[in-house]
C-alpha cells in the first residue's frame, strides 16, 4: 500500500505552536470535551479482518508509579482489561539505552539499539562526523531515514496499517497526526491534552476505516504526554499520577469503541512503554564536561561549541568544526553520557585501545577503578575492549563481558540469535562482579560461565541491572554507540533542567510495563520475563503472518504468543 499522512488539521510546522495554541485556547471555551465517550458506527459495508491489534505505546510511563495506582485501583480501565482479561508480564524490560528514539526504534522493529544503529535521541557517527538531535520540531521525523532495518509496518506493507501521532511510522499505510492541536497544547504545556487528543483520534480512525471499507490489522496509538509531564514534575508527582490516571481514560474509550463495533475476529490488545521515569534531585548534578575538560585534560565539545557538526552538510565542514577537541559529548539522555574520542591520528574513526585507557587514566596506574567511577552517583562505566568484548567499570571492581557465536556455520545469518555471553574470570579465576549479581542468588550462574541471552533476561531481570551482559555487547555493535559510556545510579543525573529523567541502565529505567489481551489469553495472568523487542514477533503471532520474518535478517526480538497462551495464574 501506498504510506499517507492524514492530517486533519494541517499547517506549516513553523505555525503550528502560534496558531494552535490560540485554537487550543477556543476549543476549551467552546466547552469541548475531549473525554467524551466515542461510537464508530461503521455499518456492515466496513471488512472485519480475521484478526487485529491494537497497540497502546505510552511513552516514559513508569512501572514503579503505575503499580502503585493499579493497587489502589485507580486505574480501572487498565486493571479491567489486562489484569482480569489479560496477561502481565512480571519483569520487561527496554533496550540499552533507555531513551525514546532508540527503543521506540525497537518496539517497531524488534531489533536492539545496536543492531538498528538508532542509539539514542541524539547520536554521532564517526565514519561521516554526523551528529543528529530529534528533540527538534525541524528534525523529530527524520529518525524514519537513519535505519534500514524493517518495522513492522513495512513487514506488513499488503496490509492496512494505522499509526496514531508516532514519529517512527516509516512504512505505516496510514498515519493519523494533528498538527495543529498537538502543537497548541505542547506550545501550552498541556502535556495530558495532547494524549487525550491521541485517545480521540480512534473517531477519525474509523472514518479512515469507513472510506477504506475495512478496519486495519494493525493499530498503535502513541502517547507522548506522559513523558513529558514526568520530566517537567517528576513521576512522584500529583501532576504524573494525573496523566497515568488521564492515560486509563484514554485506553478506556478507546478499548470500548473497538469492542462495541467488534472490528474483527480476533481482536488483541497490547500496553506498553519505552522507559521508565527517575524522579530527580536538582543537588545531584554530575557535570560530565568539567571533569573531562579539568581531570582529563580533553578539549571537550558538544553541540553547542561545534553546532556545524549537526548543521554542515559536508563532511569537510564538520571535520573542520571538530578539530579543536579531543573528545566530542554526545548527551545521549540525561542519565546517559556519550563519549566519542579522537583518535590518535584525528577524526574519522573509533580509536585505539590504548587511547581510551589514557583518558580513563590519565595518570598512567591502570588499577582500580577509573577516576570517572568514584564520583558519587556513577552507577557504570562501559567500553568497547576488543570484537564481542565490553569492559565495564563500577565504583569496586571492573569485569569484561564476552559474547561467542557458534562454532558451526559461523557466517550463516542466524548465529547471531544464538551467542552466548558470560563476564570472563580474571587471573585468579575469579568471576568479578561489579553488577552485583551474587546478592540475588546468582554466584553459580555467574560461575557456570556461557549463557544465552534469554538466559542472561531470566536470571537478572529482577535484579539492579536487569538484561545487561547481553544488552550492552549488542549495544556496542554499532560505531554510534560511543567510546565511553556513563550510566548514572539513584536520582544522579547529567544535567538538572528537569524534575524527572531517565536514560539509564538501572532496574527503574529499564524496566518497562507490558501487558497482553484477547481471544486464547485467560485473565489474571503472567509469564516471567520479556522484552521490548518481542512486541513485534509476537504482533507477527497473532495476525498469522509470523512467516514475514523469514526472508529477513534475525531479528533480535522472540515471538511470545506461546508463552501468552499458556500463562499461568498470578
Amino acid at each position: 500500500m501506498t504510506p499517507r499522512t492524514v492530517r486533519i488539521n494541517s499547517l506549516c510546522p513553523v505555525h503550528v505552536a502560534c496558531v494552535g495554541a490560540l485554537l487550543w485556547s477556543a476549543l476549551l471555551g467552546a466547552g469541548c470535551n475531549p473525554q467524551r465517550e466515542i461510537h464508530l458506527n461503521l455499518g456492515p459495508t466496513v471488512r472485519r479482518p480475521p484478526a487485529a491489534v491494537v497497540l497502546f505505546f505510552v511513552d516514559g510511563m513508569d512501572l514503579q508509579t503505575m503499580e502503585l495506582l493499579r493497587t489502589t485501583g485507580q486505574l480501572p480501565n487498565i486493571d479491567h482489561l489486562f489484569e482480569d482479561n489479560g496477561i502481565e508480564v512480571q519483569h520487561a524490560v527496554t533496550s540499552i539505552p533507555a531513551v525514546t528514539y532508540a527503543n521506540t526504534v525497537s518496539l517497531f522493529t524488534g531489533c536492539f539499539p545496536g543492531t538498528h544503529g538508532i542509539v539514542g535521541n541524539t547520536w554521532f557517527d564517526p565514519r561521516d562526523l554526523r551528529a543528529v538531535d530529534y528533540i527538534t520540531l525541524r528534525d523529530y521525523l527524520t529518525v524514519n531515514q537513519d535505519f534500514t532495518h524493517k518495522t513492522i509496518y513495512e513487514m506488513l506493507d499488503d496490509r492496512l496499517t494505522f499509526n496514531v501521532h508516532c514519529p517512527t511510522r516509516r512504512g505505516a499505510a496510514v498515519t493519523l497526526d494533528n498538527p495543529v492541536l498537538k502543537g497548541a497544547a505542547f506550545a501550552v504545556q498541556r502535556y495530558a491534552n495532547v494524549d487525550e487528543l491521541v485517545g480521540g483520534t480512534i473517531e477519525e480512525v474509523g472514518w479512515v476505516a469507513w472510506y477504506e471499507k475495512r478496519w486495519p490489522e494493525l493499530l498503535v496509538h502513541y502517547f507522548p504526554g506522559v513523558d513529558e509531564i514526568g520530566h517537567t514534575y517528576g513521576a512522584n508527582s500529583h501532576e504524573y499520577r494525573e496523566a497515568l490516571r488521564n492515560i486509563d481514560r484514554q485506553i478506556g474509550r478507546v478499548v470500548r469503541a473497538v469492542q462495541r463495533e467488534k472490528v474483527a475476529d480476533r481482536v488483541y490488545f497490547i500496553l506498553t512503554s519505552d522507559h521508565g521515569h527517575v524522579p530527580a534531585d536538582p543537588e545531584r548534578v554530575i557535570d560530565l564536561t568539567a571533569f573531562l575538560k579539568d581531570r582529563c585534560r580533553l578539549r571537550v565539545a558538544t553541540t553547542a561549541d561545534a553546532p556545524a557538526v549537526i548543521t554542515a552538510a559536508s563532511r569537510e565542514a564538520r571535520r573542520a568544526a571538530l578539530e579543536p577537541f579531543d573528545a566530542f559529548l554526545v548527551d545521549a539522555s540525561h542519565r546517559h553520557g556519550v563519549i566519542h574520542l579522537r583518535d590518535h591520528d584525528g577524526w574519522g574513526r573509533r580509536p585505539a585501545l590504548d587511547r581510551i585507557q589514557h583518558v580513563l587514566f590519565p595518570g598512567g596506574e591502570f588499577s582500580g577503578p577509573p577516576d570517572l567511577c568514584r564520583i558519587r552517583g556513577i552507577a557504570l562505566l562501559c567500553h568497547a575492549d576488543g570484537p564481542d568484548r565490553v569492559r565495564i567499570y563500577s565504583r569496586r571492581e571492573s569485569a569484561v563481558i564476552e559474547r561467542r557465536l557458534p562454532a558451526s556455520d559461523p557466517d550463516k545469518p542466524e548465529h547471531a540469535t544464538l551467542a552466548e555471553y558470560r563476564i570472563a574470570p580474571d587471573a585468579a579465576g575469579r568471576v568479578p562482579d561489579p553488577l552485583r549479581y551474587r546478592r540475588h542468588g546468582l554466584a553459580d550462574f555467574l560461575t557456570a560461565g556461557w549463557h544465552g541471552s534469554r538466559d542472561w533476561l531470566a536470571a537478572t531481570a529482577d535484579t539492579e541491572f536487569p538484561d545487561f551482559v547481553p544488552q550492552i555487547v549488542e549495544y556496542f555493535d554499532s560505531v554510534r554507540a560511543g567510546d565511553v559510556v556513563v550510566f548514572t545510579s539513584g536520582d544522579y543525573a547529567f544535567t538538572g533542567h528537569h524534575a524527572g529523567n531517565h536514560g539509564s541502565a538501572v532496574r527503574r529505567d529499564l524496566r518497562i510495563p507490558m501487558f497482553f489481551a484477547g481471544p486464547g489469553l485467560k485473565g489474571d495472568a503472567e509469564i516471567p520475563c520479556a522484552r521490548i523487542v518481542d512486541v513485534v514477533p509476537t504482533i507477527l503471532q497473532m495476525l498469522g503472518r509470523d512467516d514475514r520474518l523469514e526472508d529477513l535478517p534475525p531479528i533480535d526480538g522472540v515471538g511470545l504468543l506461546p508463552q501468552l497462551q499458556t500463562a499461568v495464574d498470578r
